[in-house]
C-alpha cells in the first residue's frame, strides 16, 4: 500500500545580504520545483503545492498552512464520500 504524501514548496526566498546567495538559493528552489512536479506525475499518491510564504510557512501563514493540510486531508480516499 503506498501512503499518500503532501509536499509543500516554499514559494519565497527570505531576502539576504549577498546577491550570489539569493541567487543560488533561487536557482535550487527553480530546480526543486521542477523535481517535486515530476515526482508528483510519477507517483499519484504524491501531491505537491507552492505557498506564498518563506521556509517558516508554518509560523508566517499558519492559517494558510492549516487550510492547504485541511484540503489534502479531505481529500484522501477514506474520507471520501
Amino acid at each position: 500500500m503506498t501512503c499518500p504524501l503532501l509536499l509543500v514548496q516554499a514559494g519565497r526566498q527570505p531576502p539576504r545580504a549577498a546577491q550570489w546567495l539569493d541567487d543560488l538559493f533561487t536557482s535550487f528552489a527553480r530546480g526543486l520545483a521542477t523535481e517535486l512536479a515530476a515526482l508528483a506525475r510519477d507517483r499519484a499518491s504524491i501531491t505537491t503545492t507552492r505557498i506564498d510564504a518563506t521556509h517558516e510557512m508554518v509560523l508566517e501563514t499558519p492559517d494558510a498552512v492549516a487550510a492547504l493540510i485541511a484540503e489534502f486531508v479531505r481529500g484522501l480516499p477514506c474520507n471520501a464520500s
